[in-house]
């Protein structure tokens, strides 16, 4: 025999029983409650048909943007994770970065935070993935000085350099070695 498996009084799949077992996937259902019927369309087996709900959840959906900050900066990329239109609390969001992998539990408003310490100065992709949803997004840790190449002589007694500093470090010793 078969088992047919009608979902909202459309059939879904049928599949012929292997040792008595078959094995249906039900995949692509809009999120919501449908009505399941299972049918058997065999003679050997007392049960013909099942009836049931199922409930199937709405898509995750992850809230993230790019992020720029200076290097020393101890930031913190954060995410918001929700289903339906409402967080997810306790959502247990992996982030990848800098071919690293950190795991950060989200807290009752959905919110993910990860504190990004000490990355080089540079360009980085970050993805947060939850529940099969993966974002990626772009962090930029900025230099906090910034020098021009200078061309010296040899005949040069001496040299000026000029350092542009972020405003966090104005007002603070530079040293040039």
């Amino acid at each position: 025999g078969s088992l047919e498996v009608y979902i909202d009084n459309k059939l879904y799949k049928s599949q012929k029983l292997v040792k008595g077992k078959a094995t249906i996937k039900l995949s692509d259902l809009s999120s919501g409650n449908h009505e399941l019927v299972a049918k058997y369309t065999g003679n050997d087996y007392n049960i013909s048909q099942v009836n049931n709900t199922v409930y199937v959840q709405p898509k995750a959906k992850i809230k993230a943007s790019d992020l720029k900050i200076y290097y020393t900066d101890n930031g913190k990329y954060t995410v918001k994770v929700t289903r339906g239109g409402k967080a997810v609390e306790e959502a247990y969001v992996t982030f990848k970065i800098a071919k690293r992998t950190y795991y950060v539990y989200a807290n009752k408003n959905g919110v993910a935070t990860l504190k990004l310490a000490k990355l080089a100065p540079g360009k980085y992709t970050i993805s947060a993935i939850f529940d099969g949803v993966k974002v990626s997004k772009k962090v930029t840790v900025r230099h906090i000085l910034t020098l021009k190449t200078v061309k010296v002589k040899k005949s040069a007694k001496k040299i000026y350099l000029t350092a542009k500093l972020n405003k966090k470090l104005k007002g603070k010793p530079v040293t040039f070695k």
